[in-house]
């Protein structure tokens, strides 16, 4: 997360964080530097070690402040987080076997996944209780307990707690923190008006607009690889199910 003497960024991942941290940097002066924590005390910038830090971890001092992330279109975030392939590495072996239960099992071609594959076996193993079952009517999705995680203060009780009664029930939204969330389809457009609404002149800001994608290191897929050829109609009605919180907060991504 990067806390600066207006706000805080909180930078779930793939959804363009590094694209609004170069920005930040940019409006910093800060490019040229590769420590992972940084403190300028004239404009009280700090790049957190937990990168990809939640509400809970953000510094007490800086709590009051207006808190900015980044939201994608859930279809599509899964798409980019299997063609990621961090799920492939060597590290995560550890969770899928004490998560997932005897995954190699059932998931035999591991780790050379299709996608369908990929989804039911990491929500096996990142969701609680009965979310686990991809194909449980009412079951809630690994997304959804990654907004519990990322923007809610007590996130482990709402965790110890999720299932499809609490999120159908329309409470959750309340147990969220006020967080602003930019759209990483117009993410250039949204960034320079959140910037210019937080009180930056508009020169220093007038950069963002010709600013391209901006792409973390590691692969992924191209451009042209649109997410919607991932998805069978059935798998794609499981998805939207799973994830409706997300889809009901964010209507524009349900089409």
């Amino acid at each position: 997360m990067i806390a600066t003497d207006k706000f805080v960024y909180v930078h779930m991942p793939k959804t363009g964080g590094t694209f609004v941290t170069e920005v930040l940097f940019r409006l910093q002066d800060l490019l040229n530097t590769e420590k992972l924590i940084i403190r300028n005390r004239r404009t009280a910038f700090i790049l957190s070690e937990l990168k990809h830090g939640g509400y809970r971890d953000i510094p007490r001092a800086h709590r009051g402040k207006p808190l900015l992330t980044t939201i994608r279109n859930p279809f599509d975030l899964y798409v980019s987080e299997y063609e990621f392939g961090w799920w492939k590495r060597f590290e995560y072996r550890i969770y899928f076997r004490l998560l997932a239960g005897r995954y190699k099992k059932d998931f035999p071609g591991f780790p050379n996944l299709g996608f369908e594959e990929y989804l039911r076996l990491w929500n096996r193993a990142f969701c609680r209780g009965a979310n686990k079952d991809f194909d449980a009517p009412g079951s809630v999705g690994w997304l959804t307990h990654r907004f519990v995680e990322f923007y809610c203060p007590k996130p482990d009780d709402i965790l110890r707690r999720l299932n499809g009664e609490l999120v159908d029930s329309g409470t959750l939204k309340d147990e969220m923190a006020d967080v602003a969330f930019l759209r990483t389809e117009r993410l250039n457009e949204d960034l320079h008006r959140y910037l210019l609404e937080l009180g930056y002149g508009e020169r220093d800001v007038e950069f963002i607009r010709g600013l391209t994608k901006i792409r973390p290191r590691g692969s992924g897929r191209g451009d042209e690889q649109g997410w919607s050829s991932y998805y069978t109609p059935e798998l794609r009605r499981k998805l939207r199910s799973r994830e409706r919180f997300i889809f009901e907060m964010f209507p524009e991504y349900d089409a």
